[in-house]
């Protein structure tokens, strides 16, 4: 027992000694919970927090708060997210699928305009969803929709600033403008109490009750302005909430800037990376194999010296010494001299453990991506039936997430501001319409049982066809007119033929 163990338990007998003169019993459990506390292996912690594990002793991450943490690393983890995006075959293809899925044909209101009465006006609805899709396509919306997933994974978010557009208004549409700004424009070196009682923390100017009020911006992006200097020279712009939203999903409370999504995998891809391109590189220096001649023997047994015949009986050629072809071509025989033996390089590539290191690398990747192993690596030799099943169902939900995240970031914010423009340049006069946003969905993974599991659901009334049609990115209510429609036409240009009426005979 060391001195200190001694001077404890020392200190322990005299404290149960002062409590049994007026409670025996309490002083019989404070010994007993203090012999406890020496009892080896019994710790009152997280095993988490032990300072004495040598796999632990090195592991001492900070309690900063989550933008102290961004501040300094968020400009190193951006480059190096993008250029992942840029040159690792996996995550580009990994973000084109994520993106494709979220937005797919795009992401798009539909309006919900009442008569007096309370129905449906469809008249109205047709006209201002046609003028968002004409506008839609002049500003690139769907595009944009997918740029916003992207720069979320690659950057952590993004800005959407809002500007009236004069060629728009020239062409008769919504001449409301849309700028995607990524968040290096953001001056995050600006921090100032303003005399309105505002806060600026970070480049984000606060009001005083905490709400976002502007941003100061760089009017140029850091990155082609000359680096630190540039930004240094060049100075931040107030750009009022109003007209720009910031896209961001912020993980923790004290996080207000900017962190790439795919940041936890960064590090594993960018190592799997490395040790892929080195096994290339090994199997190419192996296919390109090389043939060794060794010289066995010192001596040729017929003859001090000699080398010997050729299969002849000549001596052979170059001095005695044998020739040694430099190429061997095909279907071809050669006779080495005496002695000479051939080898060849073998260097098998890749390594036993490249295939099992591979699959565990791009699976761990996988899970930070929110996707099934099969679909980040396009392999799918050994999933089952079931088990793709359940994976593309839970993949499918995690884009749901981000679809309503798009939705509720992007889509609210930019449906009122477009109506009011239209209105203020009077192509309608619809200010307060609702909207519903048509997402995209997906075919049914085994489309005959699916099929008779919803058949059943809405025959029960436990789902509705609504719910359905949505499921699979349609509309019953455009459904349903396109149906008449096609029923319409088929009654109009495609009769069914009549059947001849029963007891007719044609021979009178």
């Amino acid at each position: 027992m060391g001195a200190f163990s001694r001077i404890s338990s020392s200190l322990s007998r005299t404290a149960a000694s002062v409590i049994a003169l007026r409670n025996p019993d309490r002083a019989a459990r404070f010994l007993a919970f203090q012999n406890a506390l020496g009892v080896p292996g019994l710790k009152l912690s997280y095993h988490a927090s032990d300072r004495k594990d040598p796999g632990l002793m090195r592991w001492r991450p900070t309690n900063q708060t989550g933008d102290a943490l961004i501040f300094k690393d968020a400009a190193l983890a951006r480059a190096r997210a993008r250029d992942m995006e840029r040159n690792n075959d996996n995550v580009s293809g990994a973000l084109r699928k994520i993106s494709n899925n979220v937005v797919f044909r795009g992401i798009f209101p539909q309006a919900q305009c009442k008569l007096f009465d309370g129905t449906p006006d469809r008249i109205r609805a047709r006209i201002i969803e046609k003028d968002f899709r004409a506008w839609s396509k002049a500003v690139k919306w769907k595009n944009k929709q997918k740029q916003t997933i992207r720069r979320g994974w690659m950057d952590g978010g993004v800005f959407v600033r809002f500007f009236p557009a004069p060629t728009l208004q020239r062409r008769g549409l919504v001449p409301l403008g849309i700028e995607l700004l990524e968040v290096d424009h953001l001056d995050q070196n600006k921090n100032e109490i303003l005399a309105s009682g505002n806060i600026i923390r970070k480049g984000i100017e606060y009001t005083p009750d905490g709400f976002e009020a502007a941003y100061w911006l760089f009017p140029e992006h850091p990155g082609n302005s000359g680096g630190l200097l540039g930004r240094t020279l060049q100075s931040s712009l107030r750009v009022d909430a109003e007209t720009c939203l910031f896209f961001t999903d912020p993980e923790r409370p004290s996080q207000s800037l900017p962190i790439p999504w795919m940041i936890s995998v960064t590090r594993g891809l960018h190592n799997f990376d490395e040790y892929d391109n080195d096994e290339r590189l090994a199997s190419r220096l192996a296919a390109k194999f090389g043939i060794f001649i060794i010289n066995k023997a010192t001596a040729w047994p017929g003859g001090a010296g000699g080398t010997g015949n050729d299969l002849e009986g000549n001596p052979f050629a170059g001095g005695g010494n044998g020739e040694i072809p430099d190429h061997i071509g095909a279907a071809s025989i050669h006779e080495l001299p005496h002695g000479r033996e051939v080898q060849i390089a073998s260097n098998p590539r890749p390594g036993n453990n490249h295939e099992a290191y591979a699959r565990t690398s791009l699976r761990r990747a996988s899970t930070g991506f929110g996707m099934s192993s099969a679909s980040f690596s396009n392999d799918y030799t050994d999933a089952t039936m079931s088990a793709l099943r359940h994976a593309i169902q839970e993949e499918r939900r995690g884009y749901r997430v981000q679809q309503d995240l798009l939705v509720d970031e992007l889509c609210d914010v930019v449906w009122p501001i477009w109506l009011r423009y239209r209105a203020l340049f009077g192509l309608g006069d619809d200010r307060d319409v609702e909207a519903t946003w048509a997402l995209g969905g997906w075919d049914w993974i085994d489309p005959y049982k699916d099929a008779k599991a919803a058949e059943i659901l809405i025959g029960k009334r436990v789902e509705s066809r609504t719910t359905f049609a949505s499921q699979r990115g349609g509309d019953w209510e455009d459904t349903i007119v396109e149906i008449g429609q096609e029923e319409k036409m088929i009654a109009e240009h495609a009769p069914a033929p009549k059947e001849p009426a029963h007891g007719n005979n044609a021979n009178g």
